[in-house]
């Protein structure tokens, strides 16, 4: 599900780039990428590593997967190493596996934004006139005006 979800959230990065990108040292300014390096939320004995998938955009469904599972039980073995740790531009955190409806994403800095997904439930959500099950995602950013962060959650994760 968690590669379904960073797919999804890929495609809204290339129309809303300004969320993959990072601030300056100082942070007076953004530094814009060409692409995203993707920083995944890994909860460990340890606490919440993000490990990255450098150049994500590029990677099929598959090999998104498979980079997925790699990241996570590397973090979860503590074998990550700290250069493994470095360099996103966005962090998908995908908490619903823990029974978590919502939370407020704490965006890994320097990055700019961080999207979180709750756990998909059954819960009457209505699209386009049809009903659809519902996820409770949260999406924060201190670049953008919630226009920006509001389209790459619309246009992720349905909401």
């Amino acid at each position: 599900m968690t590669a379904l979800l960073a797919r999804f959230v890929l495609l809204a990065l290339a129309e809303y780039p300004v969320l993959a990108s990072r601030l300056s040292e100082t942070a007076e300014e953004l530094i814009s990428f060409d692409g995203v390096n993707l920083g995944i939320a890994a909860d460990t004995e340890r606490g919440l590593l993000v490990p990255v998938i450098p150049d994500a955009h590029t990677l099929t469904i598959e090999q998104l997967d498979a980079a997925l599972r790699e990241v996570a039980a590397t973090a979860r073995a503590g074998t990550m190493p700290p250069e493994r740790l470095r360099g996103s531009t966005f962090t998908l955190n995908n908490y619903g596996g823990l029974g978590v409806d919502g939370s407020a994403a704490i965006i890994n800095h320097p990055d700019v934004a961080i999207l979180g997904i709750g756990r998909i439930i059954e819960r009457p959500w209505v699209v386009d006139g049809a009903i659809v099950p519902g996820a409770s995602p949260s999406c924060r950013s201190r670049s953008t005006t919630g226009c920006a962060t509001a389209g790459t959650r619309r246009d992720s994760c349905g909401a």
